[in-house]
């Protein structure tokens, strides 16, 4: 595996590299400088109409329509006279929603922004701009009930009403406008931004603005009743720049192909909540991070397969802690799948389970011998030092017991008393992984109690643990910017406690090579290695 290996990690670093490149040349788009002593210097450059000071002395005007076409303007709703694209701005509208919207009717908004004129129609103005979006989306009706106060003849009649999809009100609108006059090079001008551009008749551009359908959330929806005779509107104007408009229009075309793939809208809400209220820049810094996790990944997978592979004997290794990491894979799979979560996080999930699955059969050495027709599986006899690793496994896990199971079935009550959910099924499998988050550190501490009994950590995979452990602290920067559980958060700083024990193991229990190393390689007291590989050239005795 070490040619192929390295081959795969140097294109998945060259990936990587590339990824990094062309994201940096999204969100700084090149500015047309012209060059001095050059004839009509502006010639190659495409202009903004207005000056910087122009862009605070505008008008913005939200209209609403049962229409897709602006042209049948309904009512306004929003006239901001003093509207500058430079500042942030937020506001809370009340629309009111004509009768046939309450029928299960669509309604649109028109969001305006032109000159400061007194015309009250605003396509008479010397020119405006204009961004379109339907308000009303259809979705069906998600119920959640508290399982043990809730009769199966409810329960029957919740299912039948959540089949039927109802009218919903997207109560978010972000906009978002570029507040300077950025001069663009002529011939270099996103294809993406084109549908944005609007020409003056000196072929200059008037500010580019934007309503980012990037906003609008599956949280966010209101479902419409037949009562609903107003709904309230938050309104959101954000200035931006112009890498971050590109990289926003760019989203978007990519998030309509993961739609056409087959991706729920769950599943783009999902990425799209992973990057919320996040700036530019930190995009780019979560992207480089991203990349050098996903190496790191692949780097930790690889020598975890190799040390396991080269693996012969599990002395000084917890069976407990592998068997518990299945069980938690497996549980954790299962709860993904329930959750109706993206193929991109289970499949990885799955992948994981089935590498456990096989740790399992190399610590019980597991073998199957053809004996007729069907082969008949056997398991391995363990070594009196694998014995004695067990003998510490269930020592260390004594204690354990007696604080994990209570504190499991308490948080499994309450849950059902208190939690809603979806079904009985959803509420086992939701206290499973509750259990799996909150509680799998304690399955961790028999490696440790194994480690501080033989006094050694010469049977760890410190090549592994140190990949890992990069990637925790990675996960640390994400657990505080991106929105995920409680649950999950908690447990990445379960596992930096647990790694800086092993690290404090390390330095109090110096390598010794009489014991296995972690490629299952011991040395004699002499300094002989008893790997035949290795016979060639004795090692100095110290």
């Amino acid at each position: 595996m070490g040619f192929i290996g390295n081959i795969a990690t140097g294109i998945l670093v060259a990936y990587a590299s590339y990824s990094i490149y062309l994201f940096y040349h999204l969100i700084y788009p090149e500015r047309c400088v012209p060059r001095p002593g050059t004839r009509r210097p502006w010639i190659a450059c495409l202009r903004s109409e207005l000056e910087f000071d122009d862009y605070a002395k505008l008008q913005l005007r939200i209209y609403t329509s049962q229409s897709v076409s602006s042209r049948t303007l309904r009512s306004q709703i929003l006239h901001v006279d003093n509207f500058s694209m430079q500042e942030y701005m937020k506001q809370i509208v009340e629309v009111p929603l004509p009768a046939k919207t309450r029928k299960n009717g669509s309604l649109w908004l028109h969001a305006f922004v032109l000159p400061q004129v007194n015309e009250s129609n605003p396509f008479k103005a010397p020119w405006h701009l204009l961004q379109t979006a339907k308000m009303t989306v259809y979705r069906v009706r998600k119920r959640d009930r508290v399982l043990i106060y809730s009769s199966d003849e409810s329960s029957e009649q919740n299912t039948t009403m959540e089949e039927r999809p109802v009218s919903h009100w997207r109560s978010k609108v972000t906009l978002r406008g570029v507040g300077e006059p950025f001069p663009f090079v002529s011939r270099k001008v996103p294809p993406e931004m084109q549908h944005l551009m609007v020409y003056s008749e000196r072929d200059r551009y008037y500010p580019l603005f934007y309503l980012d359908w990037l906003g609008f959330r599956t949280d966010d929806l209101v479902e419409i009743t037949a009562n609903s005779s107003k709904v309230n509107l938050t309104l959101m104007y954000t200035p931006t720049s112009v890498g971050h408009l590109h990289f926003l229009l760019n989203m978007r075309l990519s998030l309509r192909q993961l739609k056409a793939w087959g991706f729920k809208q769950s599943d783009i809400d999902e990425i799209l909540n992973m990057m919320a209220d996040l700036d530019i820049q930190l995009l780019l810094l979560t992207l480089i991070i991203s990349m050098v996790h996903a190496v790191l990944d692949f780097l930790a997978f690889r020598n975890d397969v190799d040390f396991w592979r080269r693996k012969t004997d599990m002395q000084g290794l917890s069976r407990r802690t592998i068997i518990w990491r299945l069980f938690s894979e497996i549980v954790i799979f299962f709860n993904l799948l329930d959750k109706r979560a993206s193929l991109l996080v289970v499949v990885p999930v799955g992948i994981s389970a089935l590498i456990e699955l096989w740790k399992l059969t190399k610590i019980f050495k597991v073998s199957f011998k053809r004996k007729g027709l069907l082969p008949r599986m056997e398991l391995g006899l363990a070594t009196s030092d694998e014995s004695k690793s067990d003998q510490l496994d269930s020592e260390g896990m004594h204690y354990m017991n007696y604080v994990m199971v209570p504190l499991v079935i308490i948080g499994a009550g309450y849950s059902l008393l208190f939690v809603p959910h979806t079904s009985w099924y959803s509420w086992l499998l939701q206290s499973m992984a509750n259990g799996v988050y909150a509680f799998g550190f304690l399955f961790m501490m028999p490696q440790l109690f194994i480690n501080y009994r033989l006094k050694s950590v010469a049977h760890m995979p410190w090549k592994t643990f140190m990949y890992k452990a990069f990637n925790t602290f990675i996960d640390d920067v994400f657990a505080f910017v991106f929105r995920m559980p409680t649950a999950h958060r908690l447990a990445c700083f379960r596992d930096d406690i647990i790694f800086l024990v092993y690290l404090y193991q390390r330095w109090l229990y110096p390598v010794d090579k009489s014991r296995v190393n972690e490629f299952g390689v011991s040395y004699e007291p002499n300094g002989r290695p008893n790997d035949p590989k290795t016979w060639k050239k004795p090692l100095k005795s110290e």
